[in-house]
Formats: structure tokens, C-alpha cells, sequence
């Protein structure tokens, strides 16, 4: 029995089956956008009688060479009205079946947490658990990119050298950039002040930080700029504005998508669950 499907699989699957966050990685892919390679691990095997399986069919998929990250795609995340963010698990830069299939099991616990249960009742909904296995991109630069803000007509964006983590995480000062896309024009920048790279760890055991700075180098280059204007009119194309995107470059200068979902408020639950 198959468990695990690649994006192309999931095209007319249900937001309960593999959630918001894998059906738009799969809408994207299948509209031209670059998508790191995923497999998707449907809400309906992600359940103890299957892990045995899980186990077995990872090694039929994985190249225990390559890095990977584990990512949550439940039900009730990246919806139009709510995000769920930092709700459940997330795991970056392994390597290896056991690992992942690990990552697997502590997403899989992360559906049925405190937190996850304190959103279930206050929404009153019940949460459907899928889970994402995405090749990870060696990232020069990367970051988020907000579509529709700071006006309808701009992209914002925010950007690290490495991987995201420090960005989202406030370890550092990030890249900024708010482009007007009537205008073809950059309207705001400045460079990020940046001592502080996030880089896998050299046995895929997660991530760690190396101290580097890059006072003299500017972050958004008229590349990158293009090719995230570039990403962004394709999401816009699919998707409509009001969309935040996540990517990252990597050193061939191939800019990817890596998770879109539609721009929400913060979650209306995130600071009751954590009261």
C-alpha cells in the first residue's frame, strides 16, 4: 500500500486529507513555480497502525544522502481566515530515514498537544494531521515575501543570508524590501545587519549558526529582486494577492517556493493557547 504521495498526486485531494499547506505547494508546482521535491504523508496514515509502514516506505523514497525538511500540514493551518502558525512541528536539515521518521512521530504528537487541543476548543473543530517531506534547499538567501502589503499594488520582503531560521526567529536585523509592481520599482531598502548565519549542521543533525558578516555585499541584487518579483506574479497569478510566500535562492540563483498560504491576521488563538 502506498503511503507517502509527490505533489502531483494530491492535486484534487482534501483540505482534511493533506491540508492547506501541501495542496498549495501542489497547485503551485503544477502551475510552473518551483517547489523543492516533496512527498506527502495524507491525515488518514499518520496514525499508529501505520507506522510500521511509514518506516518501510521512507526507505524507498528517501536518499539518505540528501537533507530534508519535516513539516506539519494540518487541517486547520494556512486557511483563508486563520494560520495556525507556530502551532505544530517543524523540523529542518536531517538526514536519513530513522530521523525523519522520527520528525514524523514528533509532528504527529504535536497534532494532539496542549496547544493544539486549546485551538480545537476554542474553534471548535477538530484537526486533521498530514505531514510534508521537502527536499531541503541549500539556501544562499532566504526569506518571506509578503504580497499585497504595505498597498495592494507591493510586494514586502524580508530576507537573511543561510537559511530563514534566524529571520524568523528575530536573531538578526533582516534585508528589507517593499517593491511597487504597477511601477516596476523599488520604493524601500535597505541591507540587513547581519552577524549570524544559519547553515545545516555537517552531519544533518539540524541546523547551527556560524558568526559571518556581509556588510559589503547588498542582499537584494537586481537578480534576486527580478526573481522574486518574478515568484510573486506567478503566485498572484494563482493564487490572487494578499499572499505570503516563503523562499529561498540557492547557489545556482534558482529562487524557490517553499510554503504560500493566504495573508491572515495572526492566529485569534495564539495568545489565549499560550495563556
Amino acid at each position: 500500500m502506498k503511503l507517502f504521495f509527490e505533489l502531483i498526486d494530491i492535486l484534487e485531494s482534501s483540505t482534511s486529507n493533506v491540508g492547506s499547506k501541501a495542496l498549495n505547494l501542489a497547485k503551485a508546482n503544477t502551475n510552473g513555480i518551483e517547489v523543492p521535491a516533496s512527498y506527502i504523508l495524507p491525515s488518514s496514515y499518520v496514525a499508529q497502525e501505520y507506522f510500521n509502514d511509514i518506516r518501510r516506505e521512507l526507505k524507498s523514497i528517501i536518499d539518505e544522502n540528501s537533507l530534508y525538511a519535516v513539516r506539519s500540514s494540518a487541517s486547520v493551518e494556512d486557511m483563508d481566515k486563520h494560520s495556525a502558525a507556530g502551532i505544530f512541528d517543524s523540523f529542518i536539515a536531517i538526514k536519513g530515514c530513522e530521523a525523519i521518521f522520527e520528525a514524523i512521530m514528533n509532528c504527529y504528537k504535536s497534532f494532539n498537544s496542549n496547544v493544539a487541543n486549546k485551538y480545537i476548543n476554542i474553534g471548535n473543530q477538530h484537526i486533521y494531521g498530514g505531514i510534508i517531506i521537502q527536499k531541503l534547499i541549500n539556501a544562499k538567501r532566504s526569506g518571506v515575501a509578503i504580497i499585497g502589503r504595505p498597498a495592494i499594488n507591493c510586494v514586502m520582503a524580508e530576507g537573511v543570508w543561510g537559511l530563514a531560521i534566524p529571520l524568523v526567529s528575530g536573531m538578526v536585523n533582516p534585508a528589507f524590501l517593499i517593491y511597487n509592481i504597477d511601477v516596476s520599482e523599488i520604493t524601500q531598502i535597505h541591507n540587513s545587519e547581519q552577524d549570524v548565519i544559519c547553515v545545516p549542521a555537517p552531519l544533518g543533525e539540524g541546523i547551527i549558526n556560524e558568526n559571518k558578516r556581509f556588510d559589503d555585499m547588498p542582499f537584494f541584487d537586481q537578480m534576486l529582486v527580478k526573481n522574486l518579483i518574478d515568484l510573486s506574479n506567478k503566485v498572484i497569478n494563482i493564487f490572487g494577492k494578499q499572499y505570503e510566500i516563503e523562499w529561498a535562492e540557492d547557489y545556482d540563483g534558482k529562487v524557490w517556493l517553499i510554503q504560500a498560504r493566504p495573508l491572515v491576521s495572526k492566529t485569534l488563538f495564539s495568545n489565549i493557547a499560550r495563556s
